[in-house]
């Protein structure tokens, strides 16, 4: 029913309780006057220092206002929101019918506006928190009421929670629920890492890898000796947190094999059998040290130093050593006589 309701009273007060049908109003006791916008109403004298006051309600029960002075008409705004019956000429029985907001007027003599109080009817949570305790007893659920509504608040653990509560809420004001609850973070526990470690020296003794765990994952740093060795690292990593492994495992560079010093020695005493060349490994360099007859020779054994190991560090420390004479001795008239010739190699 839209519009206001109007309840008048004469010298003598007979107490009477007004209820709302689907066809209007029911009159028992005094006159009653029902107005809607198409009615006209006289003119009502309002007190400028009338302030308006505010009476909550709870759903399906009752409060009582009190008038310091008696009351000889009632006006309720909304009769679907709350309903209204007299106790005595002072006295004003106000029923919560459905959550929302209506106004309720109390004029005296003459029609002068004597009070004027908002009423706010607002579901009963009572059974509904009792509920929630008992549902969701491990639950940080908390329910308050919001003008014609039930806000819920808190934390859950999950999301199935949060919708059971709120098909719960709307039992109690259907289509008036907040919903402000939160999930709860998903606490994740990072892997083992001291049974990683132990696990991976296992498998791979002799590389050198080094495990963090940032944020969850596993971190792998460090050189390996081989692609295979790479390979099973990652895939272990990966059985104990899948697709949360970072790898920075880079191949180690193998070390360049050290020279042969014997088979270059024979090498050259075969080709200069008749030169004085020692073959020395220092660290990873050859050094060719002794004497040798000419030039010729000392760039001749540095090329085959070259030939044979031209990836290492060849140092040639050979020197050539000053010709000496040869000398020939010849007999003649039977006597020995000597001379002196330069020596052909």
């Amino acid at each position: 029913m839209t519009g206001r309701v109007t309840y008048k009273f004469g010298a003598v007060l007979v107490g009477f309780l007004i209820s709302c049908s689907s066809h209007g109003w029911a009159e028992t006791g005094a006159g009653q006057e029902t107005t809607d916008s198409a009615a006209a109403k006289p003119d009502v004298g309002i007190r400028q220092d009338v302030a308006t006051e505010l009476v909550q309600v709870t759903l399906n029960s009752a409060v009582a206002i009190e008038s310091e002075q008696p009351f000889t008409e009632l006006s309720i705004a909304n009769p679907s929101i709350a309903d209204i019956s007299t106790i005595s000429e002072t006295l004003v029985y106000v029923l919560g019918k459905s959550p929302g907001n209506t106004t309720l007027m109390l004029l005296g003599q003459g029609g002068e506006l004597m009070r004027v109080v908002d009423i706010r009817v607002v579901p009963d949570i009572t059974e509904f928190t009792s509920r929630l305790e008992q549902l969701f007893p491990d639950q940080e659920i908390e329910a308050i009421t919001a003008n014609d509504g039930i806000v819920l608040m808190g934390t859950v653990d999950n999301a199935s929670v949060m919708q059971q509560a709120l098909e719960l809420a709307s039992h109690y004001a259907p289509g008036q629920i907040s919903n402000l609850m939160t999930l709860k973070p998903v606490e994740t526990s990072g892997p083992d890492l001291a049974d990683f470690e132990r696990r991976l020296r296992d498998l791979l003794p002799e590389q050198e890898i080094a495990v963090e765990i940032a944020e969850g994952k596993i971190v792998l740093t460090g050189e390996v000796d081989s692609p295979a060795a790479l390979e099973n690292a990652t895939k272990l990593a990966e059985s104990f947190v899948p697709g949360q492994v970072t790898s920075f495992l880079t191949l180690r560079e193998a070390p360049m094999p050290l020279p042969d010093v014997g088979r270059l020695a024979s090498a050259l005493a075969d080709i200069l059998p008749d030169e004085d060349i020692k073959v020395h490994l220092i660290g990873d360099a050859i050094v060719l040290s002794g004497h040798v007859s000419t030039e010729q020779m000392l760039l001749q054994a540095s090329e085959v130093a070259k030939m044979l190991y031209g990836d290492a560090t060849i140092s040639n420390m050979l020197t050539v050593s000053a010709s000496s004479p040869c000398v020939v001795r010849t007999r003649k008239a039977g006597e020995m006589t000597e001379i002196n010739v330069p020596c052909q190699k």
